[in-house]
Protein backbone atom coordinates (compact mmCIF):
# COMPACT_ATOMS: atom_id res chain seq x y z
CA UNK A 1 0.00 0.00 0.00
CA UNK A 2 1.75 3.03 -1.16
CA UNK A 3 -0.22 6.17 -2.49
CA UNK A 4 -1.15 9.19 0.11
CA UNK A 5 -5.00 9.38 -1.01
CA UNK A 6 -5.44 5.04 -0.49
CA UNK A 7 -8.24 4.47 2.25
CA UNK A 8 -6.56 1.86 3.54
CA UNK A 9 -3.93 4.22 5.35
CA UNK A 10 -6.96 5.67 7.34
CA UNK A 11 -7.43 2.90 9.62
CA UNK A 12 -3.23 2.16 10.22
CA UNK A 13 -2.73 5.49 10.90
CA UNK A 14 -5.72 5.86 13.17
CA UNK A 15 -4.40 2.81 14.85
CA UNK A 16 -1.40 4.15 15.71
CA UNK A 17 -2.30 7.60 16.71
CA UNK A 18 -5.16 7.11 18.75
CA UNK A 19 -5.66 3.24 18.96
CA UNK A 20 -8.01 2.93 22.13
CA UNK A 21 -10.67 5.07 20.62
CA UNK A 22 -13.52 3.96 19.75
CA UNK A 23 -14.60 3.95 15.74
CA UNK A 24 -17.73 1.60 16.15
CA UNK A 25 -20.63 1.73 18.59
CA UNK A 26 -23.08 -0.99 17.67
CA UNK A 27 -25.69 -1.80 19.37
CA UNK A 28 -23.58 -0.70 22.54
CA UNK A 29 -20.90 -2.94 21.63
CA UNK A 30 -17.37 -1.14 20.70
CA UNK A 31 -14.92 -1.53 18.42
CA UNK A 32 -11.97 0.82 19.06
CA UNK A 33 -9.34 1.87 16.08
CA UNK A 34 -6.68 -1.03 17.17
CA UNK A 35 -8.96 -3.65 16.80
CA UNK A 36 -10.79 -2.66 13.26
CA UNK A 37 -7.10 -2.31 12.10
CA UNK A 38 -5.86 -5.48 13.58
CA UNK A 39 -9.35 -7.18 12.10
CA UNK A 40 -9.24 -5.49 8.58
CA UNK A 41 -5.30 -6.42 8.26
CA UNK A 42 -5.64 -10.34 9.21
CA UNK A 43 -9.04 -10.11 6.57
CA UNK A 44 -7.00 -8.46 4.22
CA UNK A 45 -3.95 -11.23 4.21
CA UNK A 46 -6.71 -13.78 3.81
CA UNK A 47 -8.09 -12.39 1.04
CA UNK A 48 -4.56 -12.53 -0.40
CA UNK A 49 -4.09 -15.97 0.56
CA UNK A 50 -7.34 -16.70 -1.11
CA UNK A 51 -5.50 -16.11 -4.10
CA UNK A 52 -7.40 -12.86 -4.88
CA UNK A 53 -5.26 -10.29 -6.36
CA UNK A 54 -5.88 -6.49 -7.03
CA UNK A 55 -8.76 -5.39 -9.30
CA UNK A 56 -10.63 -8.46 -8.40
CA UNK A 57 -14.44 -7.96 -6.93
CA UNK A 58 -15.29 -8.69 -3.72
CA UNK A 59 -19.48 -8.72 -3.52
CA UNK A 60 -21.12 -8.30 -0.41
CA UNK A 61 -24.82 -9.32 0.39
CA UNK A 62 -25.51 -8.38 4.39
CA UNK A 63 -26.78 -6.11 6.64
CA UNK A 64 -25.58 -2.83 8.36
CA UNK A 65 -22.77 -4.38 11.06
CA UNK A 66 -19.23 -3.86 12.02
CA UNK A 67 -17.74 -6.88 9.75
CA UNK A 68 -18.61 -4.98 6.79
CA UNK A 69 -16.38 -2.14 7.80
CA UNK A 70 -13.31 -4.87 8.05
CA UNK A 71 -14.43 -6.12 4.08
CA UNK A 72 -14.17 -2.45 3.25
CA UNK A 73 -10.50 -1.39 4.88
CA UNK A 74 -9.60 -5.27 3.89
CA UNK A 75 -10.12 -4.45 0.14
CA UNK A 76 -8.96 -1.20 -0.04
CA UNK A 77 -5.58 -2.47 1.79
CA UNK A 78 -4.58 -4.90 -0.94
CA UNK A 79 -6.93 -2.93 -4.28
CA UNK A 80 -9.21 -5.12 -4.01
CA UNK A 81 -13.05 -3.29 -4.85
CA UNK A 82 -15.79 -3.99 -2.83
CA UNK A 83 -19.23 -4.64 -4.74
CA UNK A 84 -22.04 -3.99 -1.93
CA UNK A 85 -25.08 -5.90 -3.25
CA UNK A 86 -29.05 -4.63 -2.03
CA UNK A 87 -30.49 -7.48 -0.30
CA UNK A 88 -33.37 -6.01 -1.16
CA UNK A 89 -33.40 -6.90 -4.91
CA UNK A 90 -34.52 -10.59 -6.16
CA UNK A 91 -32.06 -13.50 -6.37
CA UNK A 92 -32.28 -12.92 -10.47
CA UNK A 93 -31.46 -9.02 -10.09
CA UNK A 94 -28.27 -9.71 -7.57
CA UNK A 95 -27.03 -12.70 -10.18
CA UNK A 96 -26.54 -10.06 -13.09
CA UNK A 97 -24.96 -7.80 -11.08
CA UNK A 98 -22.64 -10.54 -9.72
CA UNK A 99 -22.17 -11.37 -13.70
CA UNK A 100 -21.86 -8.20 -14.92
CA UNK A 101 -19.38 -7.45 -12.20
CA UNK A 102 -17.52 -10.44 -12.46
CA UNK A 103 -17.27 -10.88 -8.79
CA UNK A 104 -14.64 -13.98 -7.40
CA UNK A 105 -15.92 -13.66 -4.09
CA UNK A 106 -19.43 -12.88 -2.34
CA UNK A 107 -19.63 -11.96 1.50
CA UNK A 108 -22.24 -12.96 3.21
CA UNK A 109 -24.05 -12.76 6.92
CA UNK A 110 -25.29 -15.67 7.80
CA UNK A 111 -29.04 -14.15 7.57
CA UNK A 112 -28.48 -13.67 4.18
CA UNK A 113 -27.35 -16.85 2.67
CA UNK A 114 -30.08 -18.65 1.53
CA UNK A 115 -30.81 -15.03 -0.27
CA UNK A 116 -26.84 -15.19 -1.57
CA UNK A 117 -27.57 -19.32 -2.74
CA UNK A 118 -30.69 -18.57 -4.66
CA UNK A 119 -29.07 -15.52 -6.54
CA UNK A 120 -25.65 -17.63 -7.37
CA UNK A 121 -27.81 -20.65 -8.61
CA UNK A 122 -29.47 -18.08 -11.06
CA UNK A 123 -25.65 -16.35 -11.92
CA UNK A 124 -23.48 -17.75 -14.73
CA UNK A 125 -20.34 -17.33 -12.49
CA UNK A 126 -19.70 -19.18 -9.31
CA UNK A 127 -18.13 -17.14 -6.81
CA UNK A 128 -16.92 -18.50 -3.79
CA UNK A 129 -19.04 -18.07 -0.79
CA UNK A 130 -17.53 -16.55 2.43
CA UNK A 131 -19.76 -15.53 6.03
CA UNK A 132 -18.94 -12.16 7.18
CA UNK A 133 -19.04 -13.03 10.90
CA UNK A 134 -16.39 -15.53 10.48
CA UNK A 135 -13.11 -14.88 11.95
CA UNK A 136 -9.97 -14.22 8.91
CA UNK A 137 -8.58 -17.03 8.71
CA UNK A 138 -4.78 -15.43 8.59
CA UNK A 139 -3.06 -15.75 11.59
CA UNK A 140 -0.94 -12.97 10.99
CA UNK A 141 -1.20 -9.29 10.15
CA UNK A 142 -0.92 -8.15 6.22
CA UNK A 143 2.61 -6.63 5.77
CA UNK A 144 1.87 -2.79 4.39
CA UNK A 145 4.20 -3.58 1.03
CA UNK A 146 2.27 -6.78 0.01
CA UNK A 147 0.69 -4.96 -2.37
CA UNK A 148 0.96 -1.58 -4.05
CA UNK A 149 -2.38 0.22 -3.99
CA UNK A 150 -2.60 3.73 -5.95
CA UNK A 151 -4.84 6.62 -5.68
CA UNK A 152 -6.39 6.22 -9.28
CA UNK A 153 -7.37 2.21 -8.50
CA UNK A 154 -10.98 1.61 -7.90
CA UNK A 155 -12.37 1.23 -4.35
CA UNK A 156 -15.56 0.75 -4.85
CA UNK A 157 -18.29 -0.51 -7.56
CA UNK A 158 -21.82 0.39 -6.64
CA UNK A 159 -24.63 -0.29 -8.83
CA UNK A 160 -27.29 2.29 -9.52
CA UNK A 161 -30.83 1.93 -8.80
CA UNK A 162 -31.44 1.42 -12.71
CA UNK A 163 -34.76 2.86 -12.80
CA UNK A 164 -34.10 3.38 -17.03
CA UNK A 165 -32.87 -0.10 -17.47
CA UNK A 166 -30.74 -2.45 -15.77
CA UNK A 167 -28.64 -1.11 -13.16
CA UNK A 168 -25.28 -0.02 -14.09
CA UNK A 169 -21.87 0.03 -11.65
CA UNK A 170 -21.06 2.93 -11.23
CA UNK A 171 -16.71 2.81 -10.30
CA UNK A 172 -15.41 4.86 -6.91
CA UNK A 173 -11.65 5.15 -6.84
CA UNK A 174 -9.46 5.68 -3.64
CA UNK A 175 -8.80 9.43 -5.13
CA UNK A 176 -12.27 9.99 -5.53
CA UNK A 177 -13.62 9.38 -1.93
CA UNK A 178 -10.50 11.00 -0.66
CA UNK A 179 -11.69 14.21 -2.24
CA UNK A 180 -15.24 13.95 -1.73
CA UNK A 181 -14.43 13.87 2.02
CA UNK A 182 -12.09 16.52 1.96
CA UNK A 183 -14.82 18.76 0.53
CA UNK A 184 -17.16 17.48 3.39
CA UNK A 185 -14.97 18.05 6.09
CA UNK A 186 -14.35 21.90 4.68
CA UNK A 187 -18.32 21.90 5.68
CA UNK A 188 -18.29 20.11 8.41
CA UNK A 189 -14.53 20.33 10.28
CA UNK A 190 -15.13 16.86 11.87
CA UNK A 191 -12.78 16.12 14.64
CA UNK A 192 -12.02 12.93 16.62
CA UNK A 193 -14.19 13.49 20.12
CA UNK A 194 -17.59 14.01 17.41
CA UNK A 195 -19.80 11.00 17.30
CA UNK A 196 -21.47 10.11 13.86
CA UNK A 197 -24.56 8.25 13.64
CA UNK A 198 -24.76 6.11 10.14
CA UNK A 199 -28.19 4.65 9.94
CA UNK A 200 -28.02 4.56 6.04
CA UNK A 201 -27.89 1.22 4.59
CA UNK A 202 -23.98 0.19 3.42
CA UNK A 203 -25.09 -1.05 0.31
CA UNK A 204 -25.85 2.23 -0.81
CA UNK A 205 -22.69 4.71 -1.49
CA UNK A 206 -24.44 6.89 1.13
CA UNK A 207 -23.67 4.15 3.78
CA UNK A 208 -19.64 4.82 2.64
CA UNK A 209 -18.87 8.10 1.24
CA UNK A 210 -21.21 10.48 2.64
CA UNK A 211 -21.45 9.67 6.04
CA UNK A 212 -18.90 7.39 8.23
CA UNK A 213 -15.49 7.41 5.92
CA UNK A 214 -14.87 10.99 6.96
CA UNK A 215 -15.43 9.96 10.70
CA UNK A 216 -13.36 7.30 10.31
CA UNK A 217 -10.56 9.44 8.61
CA UNK A 218 -10.89 12.29 11.49
CA UNK A 219 -10.66 9.58 14.36
CA UNK A 220 -13.91 10.18 15.42
CA UNK A 221 -16.99 7.04 16.68
CA UNK A 222 -19.14 6.45 14.13
CA UNK A 223 -22.61 4.68 15.91
CA UNK A 224 -23.49 2.45 13.67
CA UNK A 225 -27.23 1.13 13.84
CA UNK A 226 -28.34 -1.87 11.86
CA UNK A 227 -31.09 0.02 10.24
CA UNK A 228 -33.28 3.05 10.41
CA UNK A 229 -35.08 2.74 13.34
CA UNK A 230 -37.39 6.11 14.26
CA UNK A 231 -37.96 4.56 18.08
CA UNK A 232 -33.85 4.42 18.83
Amino acid sequence: MTSHLTLGRWIIDRARTTPDRVAIDFLDHHLTYAELNDRSSRLAAELVQRGLSRGDRVAVLADNCPEYVSVFFACARVGLVMTPLNWRLTAVELAYQLDHSGSALLVVSADRMPQAHRAVEAASIQPSLRLIEEPATAVDNLADDVVVVVDDDPLMLIYTSGTTGRPKGAVLSHANCFWTNTSIDRLMDVCTFDVVLQVLPQFHVGGWNVQPLLAWWKGATVVLEPEFDAGR
